[in-house]
């Protein structure tokens, strides 16, 4: 679980390096309107999600879930430094597109593996931990991209080049620190937990692509900071400030689901996204954004940790990794239907609330 955790960090160091920019990169630099970004992005998500079914049946079958990670992971870290050479929207959907599917194929696998490495009564504060690294490697990631970008004075593409050090690393990480668990202890680990959610993992299912379906990509977030004023130099400090909740949040929230069981856990993670959707919408100002992005990166640790952990609960040992990809493509296809709609809200009603009500409302359904 450990070295799963510095993965995610290095990984998310190369990610969140290039991602923290990347809505300005298309927006200031290649000209793109709104709905193409939430496009690109909502595409993107969509075609992780699907793929995350077939990595996790093949890693059920296989038996092993190292080798599925360790190519995707190689995947993605190859495709990301081919945006330094984008000029058009094409360019950069076919790498993120690319991208996603690395992490598409390796996702399902490597959460199966996280809920397999410890005990049912555990499971919660291991996907908190997990969240929390991954995360945390995301602050670091943002701290650096708005350090380059002053150091390389603008020059988006080379950030994009230099982050890929870290993504070196984490491959690295996985060929020396990662081992697949042995039949006998994923078995041992697999029993249920005391603290069991009565119903079906179908019905979760249905109430997470609810949720998913109003809760749009970080892009939405970071242009309805600048649309209220915040200056563009300072939106990637908001994100930096958002991902240090995120990281912050995401153990105490898995820790608490296993205490408090899976109902009023995931419930309240999916109000938060009420909070600060509303609070987008109806309270937004530049000083405010502090408030909001922090409620945001609660909201994503909250639901980050809880989500897998409820659905861990719920699925048969033997289709594990299945399972996780079912709710991996169901969260990608909600999340398509956030980027459309709500990019298609802001570009035809020209108000960048509009989104935001959206998503309180979709978030309330999945409540």
């Amino acid at each position: 679980m450990l070295a799963l955790g510095l993965v995610s960090f290095f990984t998310d160091i190369h990610s969140e390096t290039i991602l923290a920019l990347l809505p300005q990169f298309m927006a200031n630099v290649l000209g793109l309107h709104k709905e193409t970004i939430g496009l690109i992005e909502g595409l993107a998500d969509a075609t992780a999600s699907v793929l995350k079914i077939l990595s996790g049946w093949f890693s059920d079958r296989l038996g092993k879930r190292k080798p599925v990670v360790l190519a995707c992971y190689v995947i993605s870290t190859a495709l990301k430094p081919l945006l330094c050479l984008a000029t058009s929207a094409l360019h950069v959907l076919g790498v993120r597109l690319g991208d996603r599917v690395g992490k598409g194929i390796r996702s399902s696998a490597r959460d199966a593996l996280v809920a397999e490495s410890v005990s049912a009564e555990q499971r919660g504060k291991a996907f908190g931990f997990h969240r929390a690294m991954d995360t945390a490697g995301a602050a670091v990631g943002t701290s650096l991209a708005i350090v380059l970008l002053q150091v390389f004075g603008g020059d988006y593409r080379r950030v994009f080049l230099v982050a890929t050090v870290a993504g070196v690393v984490a491959v690295v990480t996985i060929l020396v620190g990662v081992r697949d668990i042995p039949r006998e202890v994923r078995e041992a680990n697999s029993r249920k937990p005391r603290r069991e959610l009565a119903g079906s993992f179908p019905l979760f299912l249905v109430a997470h692509t609810l949720f998913s379906a109003g809760n749009f990509t970080y892009a939405f977030f970071l242009l309805r900071a600048q649309d209220v004023g915040v200056p563009a130099a300072l939106v990637p400090a908001l994100y930096l400030w958002h991902n240090i909740v995120y990281a912050l949040a995401a153990f105490p929230a898995g820790a608490l689901q296993d205490r408090l069981g899976a109902r009023k856990a995931q419930a309240t993670a999916y109000l938060l996204q009420v909070v600060v959707c509303l609070g987008m919408a109806t309270l937004a100002s530049p000083y405010l954004m502090i408030l909001w992005f922090a409620v945001y990166g609660l909201q994503l640790g909250a639901t980050g940790a809880c989500s897998r952990t409820t659905a861990a609960g719920l699925m048969r040992p033997d289709r594990r990794g299945t399972d996780m990809g079912l709710l991996n493509a169901c969260e990608g296809v909600g999340l398509l239907i956030a980027s459309a709609v709500g990019g298609v809200l802001w570009d035809w009603h020209g108000q960048g609330a509009d989104p935001f009500y959206w998503g309180a409302v979709m978030a309330l359904l999945g409540t």
